[in-house]
């Protein structure tokens, strides 16, 4: 009996002994869930990645329950890990740091999701309620890479470790309606928005960029064309010696009407004669050493001019008989008749005198808005070789 009683305490035992190591494995496996530990891999950077942007060496932490361990060496103050929220909603995030001897201090720091500036950033501010060795804080974080700083407040001589702990404290609920800069999500349709907005504008201006950006190059061409026209032009009224169609003659003198004014005026030289009103410019050139042949060009302004009419005299009192005109208007004797000439309109003329004189003047007469108008340069055309 005594034997029998032995075994049977014995057996009682065991199955007490297994519930012991049940519980024991249960409460191990639960404070195991608490606190995952994670320690520091070789040598955290002393900044964040702003300029770099985030790469291998800032070591990742996902939130969660977790504690942490890493250490400052000699030359280190300062370490930087980067917090990886994968909730899309806004997540709270409790840290505490051990502060028994108040050398490290930690803080998280809120980043813009594009550019990586902080937006906002929290501290420890109290010693935690269940353990008075830990400080904590608590700061409310969104989807994204954020920063845990580490930073050494004293004992800059020795190396030493430093622990810290992390909570997923849940979804923040925000009833104050405080606002989230969650802009950086949209930052790609943005750019989307903005490019296919802008494409047409950019087609048409490249429709149009001969338009809009080839005129000065345009102007810059026509002006040296015409310039060159104009010395062509010069060269064949200074050869009084070429006999020319009176059709060639012609389309040279309708050239000119064409051309600026200015721009004549300009290659042509000073002319001989010149006499400016308001309504009339006159001008007259002599090309080569004979006085026989003259250019003579009228501009009317605003207004038109009727019954327009020149007459080229001497002031010496020789008659200055006309031979021929270009274009074709009817003459007599000194005097040009050319009718109707229609507001802010430029007629060249070419005349021929039948002899040379060593001084020849112009008179213009007409009506504008039915009153006459005359008009006689003081100046006049001197031969000094006669």
């Amino acid at each position: 009996m005594v034997v029998f009683a032995y075994l049977m305490k014995k057996i009682l035992v065991i199955p007490l002994m297994i519930v012991g190591l049940l519980i024991t494995n249960i409460s191990h496996a639960e404070i195991m869930s608490v606190n995952d530990v994670k320690f520091e891999e070789g040598e955290a950077p002393e900044e964040s990645w702003k300029l770099t942007g985030i790469t291998p060496e800032w070591q990742r932490i996902s939130i969660g329950n977790i504690s942490f361990t890493g250490n400052f060496s000699d030359n280190d103050s300062v370490d930087v890990f980067a917090l990886e929220i994968v909730s899309e909603k806004l997540t709270r995030v409790g840290f505490s740091i051990r502060d028994s001897n108040f050398s490290a201090g930690i803080s998280i720091q809120r980043l813009n999701q594009s550019s990586w500036s902080i937006e906002d950033f929290s501290t420890v501010e109290n010693v935690c309620e269940n353990d008075t060795n830990w400080s904590c804080g608590e700061i409310e974080l969104g989807n994204g890479l954020h920063a845990i700083r580490l930073e050494r407040l004293g004992d800059f001589e020795n190396s030493f470790e430093y622990n810290f702990k992390l909570r997923n404290l849940g979804e923040y609920d925000d009833d104050s309606g405080v606002f989230v800069n969650l802009a950086w999500k949209f930052t790609p349709f943005y750019i989307f928005a903005g490019i296919f907005l802008i494409l047409p504008l950019v087609v048409v201006l490249w429709w149009n960029k001969e338009d809009l950006f080839g005129k000065v190059g345009k102007n810059s061409e026509i002006m040296e064309y015409e310039r060159k026209s104009l010395i062509s032009l010069k060269e064949r009224f200074t050869d009084d010696d070429r006999n020319f169609e009176r059709n060639e003659i012609k389309s040279f003198l309708k050239i000119l009407g064409e051309r600026s004014w200015e721009a004549t005026r300009k290659e042509f030289g000073s002319p001989e004669i010149r006499h400016h009103t308001k309504d009339l410019e006159i001008c007259a050139w002599r090309f080569g050493s004979s006085s026989k042949t003259i250019i003579l060009g009228l501009k009317t302004m605003l207004i038109d001019c009727e019954m327009s009419a020149v007459r080229i005299f001497s002031p010496l009192g020789q008659p200055a008989s006309i031979e021929m005109v270009d274009p074709e208007y009817i003459f007599n004797d000194d005097e040009i008749f050319i009718g109707k000439i229609i507001s802010e309109t430029t007629i060249f003329l070419r005349v021929k005198l039948k002899s040379s004189h060593s001084n020849l003047n112009i008179h213009f007469s007409g009506l504008v808005e039915g009153n006459p108008v005359a008009a006689s340069p003081t100046n006049s055309i001197s031969n000094e070789d006669e």
